[in-house]
């Protein structure tokens, strides 16, 4: 029942109601409306960053990708933008490099 509810004052909200106004009117919380708000704006347009299909509205909140063929696609793609690491001279090799570069000036 509350269900419904949340459903009309969302329908008011649309309409042009404030949030307030319409969760009184309807007899409900307004967090209650502002968590449907936020829960149906995160389902509605997700949308695979591989491809660009829509993503189903049962997807976990977490999901980027449609299919395996694409999450194999954005990791490839995630990995091919990662810098290379530099290297980090340590001990012995970092004292030579720093000879090295004094006696080069």
């Amino acid at each position: 029942m509350g269900h419904a509810k949340v459903e009309d004052a969302l329908k008011l909200v649309e309409g042009g109601m404030t949030v307030a106004d319409a969760a009184k009117v309807v007899g409900v919380t307004r967090s209650a409306v502002y968590q449907a708000r936020a829960g149906r704006a995160g389902r509605e347009g997700r949308a695979c960053t591989e491809c660009g299909a829509l993503l189903p509205d049962t997807a976990k909140a977490g999901t980027k990708t449609c299919s395996g063929k694409c999450r194999v696609a954005r990791s490839r793609r995630l990995a091919a933008l990662k810098p290379e690491p530099v290297p980090v001279l340590t001990g012995l090799a970092a004292e030579v490099e720093r000879i090295r570069a004094m006696r080069r000036t």
